[in-house]
């Protein structure tokens, strides 16, 4: 007994050290291009629509948020329109803009990556 809790323990340990790494996996791909110059939101964001690469719908670009959390890799957070932006999105929220308080929904940037032009 005291041999089987000397090999569980350690797998167990490193089961749930490891567990929030997994968990940033977890999420949808996207990449394309800037399609409207990024708006600021009052809670701590950017409101980014990108034209899809994979070339879904052009009429219909899909909206994004980067946050404050978002890992964000050298060349920043999206800053200007035709940027290249390619990363991972994971749950539905919301940019709050201007007052009276309006809101625009998109997936939250979890992993993002933007090219200088």
């Amino acid at each position: 007994m005291r041999h089987l809790r000397q090999i569980l323990f350690p797998i167990l340990l490193s089961g749930l050290l490891g567990m929030p790494f997994y968990a940033l996996a977890f999420g949808l791909s996207f990449g394309g291009r800037v399609s409207t110059l990024p708006l600021p939101c009052l809670n701590g964001g950017l409101y980014v629509t990108v034209l899809s690469a994979r070339g879904i719908d052009p009429l219909f670009p899909e909206p994004y948020i980067w946050t404050l959390g978002t890992i964000t890799f050298l060349a920043g957070p999206p800053t200007h329109l035709g940027q290249k932006i390619l990363g991972i999105a994971d749950i539905p929220y919301v940019c709050v803009i201007s007052s009276p308080p309006y809101s625009l929904p998109g997936l939250r940037m979890q992993i993002v990556g933007t090219s200088l032009i």
